[in-house]
């Protein structure tokens, strides 16, 4: 996470490894399932765990759906699966925040986290950084991209991933309104 650069470099020189591609997406999935729990009852609830997976099973997807619109059109010396597994290994900021959000939350009495929400939310700005900074050295490292395409390809993949995630959070709420309407106009 802090040298990205010779991390990928040194990763990107081993032999290919496809195996076991989807441990990361699915640790990704994992961390985030039990950091929901955590904040949502300031403790670990199996319920929850299981509730946060279902539900957020789609962010790794994303995740994984960027990259192979973004992988798609250059020739590849890697397979898409050991492709995945390098880039999952730059999910270190993401898995850190989570963590320390889950430990803060569950330490702070819940009527007190209310004061504490701009700098949780402010706190995002974090990862988000790190996280472009390592994304980028993926692309410039394994994908052998320009720093030019570097840049296109993060900004690709964050378009991809954040429009996903709107559509998902806004489209449940969106689609309760239209559901009922379409119902009605089909004579449902």
């Amino acid at each position: 996470m802090f040298r990205p650069a010779r991390v990928f470099r040194e990763l990107a020189s081993r032999p290919a490894r496809v195996s076991g591609w989807w441990h990361k997406p699915v640790f990704l999935l994992a961390v985030l399932a039990f950091a929901m729990s955590v904040t949502a009852t300031g403790r670990f609830s199996l319920r929850l765990l299981f509730d946060a997976v279902v539900s957020f099973a789609f962010i790794p997807l994303l995740g994984i759906a960027g990259l192979a619109a973004v992988t798609s059109r250059r020739p590849r010396t890697r397979s898409f699966r050991e492709i995945i597994d390098l880039f999952f290994t730059g999910y270190g900021p993401w898995l850190v925040w989570l963590v320390i959000v889950a430990a803060f939350t569950a330490i702070v009495p819940s009527r007190e986290l209310g004061d504490w929400i701009v700098a949780l939310d402010l706190s995002l700005l974090v990862p988000v950084v790190w996280a472009i900074y390592v994304d980028f050295h993926f692309f410039r490292e394994v994908m052998e991209r320009t720093t030019g395409g570097a840049i296109k390809a993060i900004v690709l993949h964050r378009l991809i991933g954040w429009i996903g995630l709107v559509a998902y959070f806004d489209g449940r709420a969106a689609w309760s309104e239209v559901a009922p309407r379409v119902a009605s106009w089909l004579g449902l």
